[in-house]
């Protein structure tokens, strides 16, 4: 008898469909989970952050590699998060620049070298230093965008592996 799961990339149904319901699992446990603050008013609502937003989506590209060969070229810059004042200074001296953008896909498609994402939560907004890179890499021949959720950024990605 086959087994249920076949070893990666496999198109058969039942496969695909074990695949996309433990994707769906993990991402709905990582989005609605509640977080506990004592200082979060009752009556606000809850939003994915954007890190489990950013997570979701490379759980996606993880499991679409086999559909997306290129997805192989999806990676995270970790140009945020608190430091302290010794690691900040060092990773200043090794180039990291404010406002860089979260996620690069290297791959050439259509009139562009490559696309880069910034990641937000839904309730989300871009500050300056972002909207400057968003400008630099447009300048230099990148498809450079916001995506508000990893839906978004998965159509975009999608959309733009499409282009020829």
């Amino acid at each position: 008898m086959r087994s249920l799961v076949c070893v990666h990339p496999c198109t058969h149904a039942r496969c695909v469909a074990y695949m996309w319901a433990i994707f769906i699992c993990r991402a709905l446990a990582s989005l609605f989970t509640v977080r506990h603050n004592a200082k979060m008013p009752k009556t606000k609502q809850l939003h994915a952050s954007e890190h489990d937003e950013q997570s979701a989506l490379l759980r996606w590209s993880e499991l679409q590699v086999g559909r997306y060969p290129e997805l192989e070229m999806l990676a995270a810059v970790p140009n945020g998060g608190l430091r302290t004042k010794a690691t900040a200074g060092k990773l200043k001296a090794e180039g990291v620049k404010p406002g860089y953008l979260d996620l690069q896909m290297l791959v050439p498609r259509g009139p562009f070298h490559g696309l880069l994402i910034e990641m937000k939560s839904m309730t989300g907004s871009t500050s300056k230093e972002q909207k400057e890179w968003i400008s630099r890499h447009t300048k230099y021949g990148y498809r450079a965008v916001v995506c508000k959720g990893w839906v978004a950024a998965r159509d975009e990605i999608v959309s733009y592996l499409g282009t020829k």
